[in-house]
């Protein structure tokens, strides 16, 4: 068993239905342990004008591979109506895996721990919540420590 921590956002449609929704669908991923707080933030690094989010982070424990985790959650994500219209674009559920224990792992399908969690405060701030003396592989700092350097301006609780 891994335990893993998976961020959930959603910026169109009934952004909490959409946020429970996937949670409900991920129980079948694994044994949800530990949910954040929901946030509401503002778009982050986007080149139009985009509806604020909701964002809510958790901790996992599953029998699946990374591989096969990606695959359930973009499954999820299919399920309940995202169009793959690019990354920084608006979107019915986004689901990222952002941490899998301390397995690391570059390639050109997967980047674990996430390439830009530590930039975001909406990652990093419900991250803190559920996990804050967690050590992210690759990194000297907590996520508590980490969340406490960046911007929260942006992000508040629902």
């Amino acid at each position: 068993m891994k335990i893993v921590y998976l961020s959930l956002g959603s910026n169109l449609g009934n952004r909490l239905e959409n946020i429970k929704n996937s949670l409900r669908y991920l129980k079948e991923l694994g044994d949800i342990q530990k949910v954040s707080n929901i946030y509401n933030t503002k778009p982050w690094d986007v080149k139009e004008k985009q509806p604020d989010y909701l964002n809510q982070n958790c901790q996992l424990i599953t029998e699946l591979s990374p591989e096969k985790l990606i695959e359930g959650t973009k499954n999820i994500e299919k399920i309940l109506g995202r169009e793959n219209k690019g990354d920084l674009s608006p979107r019915i559920i986004d689901i990222d895996l952002l941490i899998y224990e301390d397995f690391s792992q570059k390639n050109e399908n997967l980047i674990i721990p996430h390439p830009k969690m530590t930039e975001r405060a909406f990652v990093m701030i419900p991250l803190a919540e559920i996990a804050p003396d967690l050590i992210i592989h690759g990194y000297n700092k907590t996520v508590k420590e980490i969340a406490g350097e960046l911007d929260s301006s942006l992000v508040e609780i629902f």
